[in-house]
């Protein structure tokens, strides 16, 4: 999805910290509503990004997804 090293670092260095600061707003009862927005607006792409990539995976390798080892 991100093509630029520097875009690609700069989102992997602030999104862990943003998603802390979110958990922490949770849990402390401050701007709930919008924490839980913040939070599933990131979780639901990062889920469907990697359940495409699980789901491709077997055909690029050639094992299957649940297969035995």
């Amino acid at each position: 999805m991100v093509t630029s090293p520097f875009l690609l670092n700069s989102i992997g260095a602030a999104l862990p910290w943003f998603e802390v600061y979110c958990g922490v707003l949770l849990l402390a009862g401050v701007a709930v509503r919008g924490a839980a927005l913040n939070l599933v607006a990131m979780l639901v792409p990062f889920t469907l990004i990697v359940l495409k990539r699980a789901w491709l995976l077997p055909q690029r390798r050639g094992f299957p997804l649940c297969g035995q080892i």
